[in-house]
């Protein structure tokens, strides 16, 4: 099917377009070989963005992550499921400082309890420009 054709392709253009390479790698591993190498791929590069992300901000207060892969989002739902999310959030910022990193898998959130800088948020910066569909 498609599917099974276009991992033909993939693997043509990985093996340099060489057409014998290409015939050697799907007789020894099979299109399920190919697949599997390709997930594998995919993690490698996935686990490193999430390591240069961790690099990137990590002079940024935060509390420290649960999980590699999935931040503090173990902590963060816990939480919101016995109705106490606020109050760990609460918990973060009496220990890390009024606004703080936390992460959801390898997406970074911010969350500030800074009167002055929700003010700016909503006011001021640009960014946060309030448009006709959000009055």
């Amino acid at each position: 099917g498609a599917v099974s054709e276009g991992l033909v392709l993939l693997t043509f253009l990985l093996c340099d377009k060489d057409p014998v390479a290409t015939i050697a790698v799907i007789k020894t591993g099979g299109l399920l070989g190919i697949l599997a190498g390709l997930l594998i791929s995919y993690s490698i590069a996935n686990t490193c963005y999430i390591y240069q992300q961790h690099k990137t901000y990590a002079s940024f207060p935060q509390p420290p992550r649960d999980c590699f892969w999935q931040g503090n989002w173990p902590s963060l739902k816990g939480a919101q499921d016995k109705n106490k999310l606020f109050d760990l959030l609460g918990e973060w910022v009496d220990t890390y400082g009024e606004t703080i990193l936390f992460w959801r898998y390898s997406a970074t959130k911010y969350f500030t309890s800074d009167p002055d800088l929700i003010k700016s948020i909503l006011t001021e910066i640009s960014l946060f420009a309030k448009t006709a569909a959000i009055p």
